[in-house]
């Protein structure tokens, strides 16, 4: 019995302690497996929940960081973009125009282009209407195909950009028009991000400012396509001597290819002959034994253009074709934009007046007054008549009219200068003979030489006539002392044997009697010194610039040179006279007593077309009556003088000459200055070695004679207009 209790009670104590052992392991109830196994977990692992919270903690840390430094990375990237921005000029837009280089242009006296100033840029600008569609197509589609829609700058193309450059390691552009545009006009070329920066911002800002129309038109005026080429109209010059209206899409196209490298694709390479392959072709030959080849990298970009405009609907298939097909060289004819027909005397001229325009116009210094005529694109509308410059330069080329020429020293020399003395207006040129070839040439038209005789008209007559003397007034040719230095000497001879007694004034001029000159400016008055005062003061007024007056005198060594001698009277001179001074001076005579002023430029305009300069100018020296008394004795000096191989016509009566001869000592210089009721010119024939010429003002007299006859061709008889009084 015992036992039983025993037993059984050990029986319920298992029972028991199994019972409790099995409520700690699992107790079922009603709540979900997945929520016991939770409660489970976190009563059974403490350690985990921590793990948990620190991961959790570490990515908030890190998330904040994140944030942190993206918004301080932001700012500092702001604060830098701000920085460039504050220290960017302010764009103005107004007139892009005024911020590009343009040629200066030159055109002859019938407003037809001669030359464009010479400098390494040449720019036309021309409107937008006037570059063709197929034109602004071909650059917009291999520049910036999305031209017409983004504001400025294309974010869509930048981006994909950044993304090649990282992936590849190049450096490709992402540029549009707008960037390309305000980069060369107002950027530096330095690759950085300040500068890509100020790309972008100019390139909206451009956009704000101007219409796409305008930013266009400006693009396709600026942009540099090879060969010294600035723009749509230079290029179509420079490359197919043609204007920009004409081109058509596979002039067009190629020209779309140059932007990218203007010096791989610009459309003509220049090579040596010896360098030539078997397979190049010719287009045009240069000096140097150098030629100008097609540029065949041209032809293979081409294709991208013609694809781009194809791709964008801006081209038909059959138009595509026909355009690449066409052969590079089939379209070539490559302009020298630099070359000049004529003499380069007269553009010499045409430079040093317009810089001195310039100069006084805008009151700068003479170098800045250059480099504006340079690149100012200015328009110079020159005095120069291309037929009458023809016959000068015909003449001249013609050594059988020069006795006495030696070819291996290019000797004699000679000048000549026509000019109209109605407008002051110099028509023609020479400035020397076979030298023509190259710039800044030493100019005998301008530069001062001794007048010999010819001086005679201007220091004695002329003043002579304005203090009372008469054309018929009476003048001995006898030994006269009028040496102040050494006054027991006879001074001066006459060019021919003896005296020739009493003569008028007409008859000492046309024989050109150096006593006689000489005395007439000293019975002036009762004093030499104002005598010779008069003289100067005659001189000056008739445009002589280069008169030495006593009061500032040139210091040669210890002497003090002067032109307020008697010599002065037979052209013995400081400097001496230019032959362009000689024929205004004698054109006042001609022109009923007004000088006008010698000039090689009608006007001058801006890039604007506003009118800046315009040459010449008059001013009354002398009363009509003494000009036609003077003009009077000169005829007689060429019919019965000195002068009688310089006249045109028959008797020297249906359109007459007057002028005066001029010999210096030994005959070094020989000279003859004339005028007709049409024009005056001036022919001077020296050796620039200072040797003797085997004629003397003869020659001279024949020159002027044999060219005025051809001038004067188809010209009306005119007699010279005699004065109301």
């Amino acid at each position: 019995m015992r036992n039983d209790l025993r037993q059984s009670h050990a029986a319920d104590h298992s029972i028991n302690t199994f019972t409790a052992y099995a409520h700690e392991v699992w107790v079922p109830n009603n709540k979900s497996a997945s929520h016991q196994n939770r409660t489970l977990q976190q009563k059974a692992s403490p350690l985990g929940r921590t793990s948990l919270n620190w991961i959790i903690r570490l990515i908030s840390i890190f998330l904040i960081l994140v944030i942190v430094i993206g918004l301080s990375v932001g700012l500092v990237f702001m604060g830098w973009v701000l920085s460039v921005l504050k220290d960017t000029p302010p764009l103005s837009a107004d007139n892009i125009y005024q911020y590009m280089e343009q040629s200066s242009l030159v055109y002859d006296s019938q407003n037809n282009y001669l030359i464009t100033v010479e400098t390494p840029i040449h720019r036309k600008i021309i409107t937008y209407d006037e570059i063709p569609a197929v034109v602004r197509n071909a650059f917009i589609a291999i520049e910036d195909e999305r031209y017409w829609e983004h504001p400025g700058v294309d974010f869509k193309r930048l981006i994909g950009v950044i993304w090649i450059n990282f992936r590849d390691g190049t450096r490709q552009g992402g540029s549009t028009l707008n960037q390309q545009l305000v980069k060369n006009l107002f950027l530096t070329r330095e690759q950085t991000y300040e500068r890509k920066l100020k790309d972008i911002y100019y390139g909206v800002e451009l956009q704000r400012q101007l219409s796409k129309h305008q930013i266009l038109e400006a693009y396709l005026n600026h942009v540099y396509l090879g060969r010294g080429a600035y723009g749509i109209q230079a290029a179509a010059e420079v490359y197919f001597n043609k204007n920009a209206q004409e081109l058509t899409l596979a002039e067009a196209s190629y020209l779309a290819t140059i932007p990218r490298n203007p010096t791989r694709y610009a459309l003509t390479k220049e090579k040596a002959m010896e360098n030539l392959a078997s397979d190049e072709i010719i287009v045009t030959e240069l000096d140097n034994e150098r030629v100008l080849v097609p540029n065949q990298n041209a032809y293979f970009r081409q294709g991208l253009v013609l694809t781009a405009m194809l791709r964008n609907n801006l081209i038909t298939p059959e138009e595509y074709s026909k355009a690449r097909e066409t052969a590079l060289e089939s379209l070539l004819m490559p302009t020298n934009l630099f070359e000049y027909e004529y003499s380069w005397f007269f553009m010499d001229m045409v430079q040093k007046e317009a810089v001195e325009a310039i100069k006084a116009h805008y009151q700068v210094n003479h170098q800045e007054a250059q480099d504006m005529l340079l690149h100012g694109g200015f328009k110079v509308y020159t005095t120069l008549d291309p037929g009458k410059q023809q016959i000068v330069d015909n003449f001249y080329n013609d050594d059988s009219h020069f006795p006495g020429y030696n070819p291996e020293t290019n000797q004699p020399q000679s000048a000549f200068v026509l000019y109209d003395h109605h407008t002051g207006e110099v028509l023609a040129v020479i400035g020397g003979r076979h030298i023509d070839e190259g710039k800044q040439l030493f100019n005998r038209a301008a530069e001062p030489r001794q007048p010999g005789s010819a001086m005679k008209a201007l220091a004695a007559y002329f003043p002579a006539l304005e203090h009372g003397f008469k054309p018929e007034s009476i003048i001995t040719d006898r030994p006269i002392h009028y040496d102040l230095d050494d006054p027991e000497k006879l001074w001066p001879s006459n060019w021919y044997e003896g005296h020739r007694g009493r003569m008028t004034l007409t008859e000492a001029l046309a024989q050109s009697s150096n006593v006689a000159g000489v005395a007439l400016l000293g019975r002036l008055t009762h004093s030499h010194e104002d005598n010779l005062a008069i003289m100067g003061e005659s001189l000056q007024r008739l445009g002589i610039s280069t008169f030495v007056p006593k009061s500032a005198p040139l210091q040669q060594g210890t002497e003090l040179l002067h032109d307020e001698v008697y010599s002065t009277v037979l052209g013995g001179m400081t400097y001496g006279v230019s032959p362009l001074e000689m024929a205004a001076a004698f054109g006042t005579f001609a022109n009923g007593g007004v000088l006008s002023e010698p000039t090689v430029i009608l006007k001058i305009e801006d890039s604007s077309g506003k009118i800046i300069y315009r040459g010449g100018g008059q001013k009354r020296v002398t009363t009509p009556d003494i000009s036609y008394q003077m003009t009077n004795m000169l005829i007689t000096a060429v019919e019965k003088g000195t002068g009688r191989r310089a006249s045109i016509t028959t008797g020297n009566r249906d359109i007459p000459v007057a002028g005066k001869t001029g010999t210096t000592t030994n005959q070094r210089d020989a000279w003859f200055v004339g005028y007709t009721p049409y024009y005056t010119a001036t022919v001077w024939v020296g050796n620039d070695l200072n040797e003797d010429l085997p004629q003397g003002s003869a020659m001279a007299a024949q020159i002027w004679s044999d060219v005025m006859k051809e001038i004067h061709e188809g010209h009306e008889p005119l007699q010279f207009s005699e004065p109301t009084s």
